[in-house]
């Protein structure tokens, strides 16, 4: 099971609704703006999707350790 870096959208008492980012593991990036992170229990990358992007987004593939050396979506068939 992987940890949803989706963000949420809250109402703000001052104005419009904000973005605020699921919580990540522990010094990892749930998002940065234009991207949103996903990562495994154990705190390793597991997906990338763009901001806003729905059903747009990569599945990560790293090293040992934890290089993001791929990606490559669920159908397919070679990594980028």
């Amino acid at each position: 099971m992987t940890r949803s870096a989706a963000t949420s959208s809250s109402p703000s008492p001052a104005g419009p609704p904000r973005r605020c980012p699921t919580r990540a593991p522990a010094g990892k990036l749930a998002g940065d703006g234009a991207y949103d992170y996903t990562w495994t229990p154990d705190g390793t990358l597991a997906g990338t999707a763009g901001v806003g992007s729905p059903g747009t987004g990569v599945l990560d593939f790293t090293d040992r350790h934890t290089d993001l050396t791929g990606q490559f979506t669920a159908a397919g068939t070679a990594l980028t």
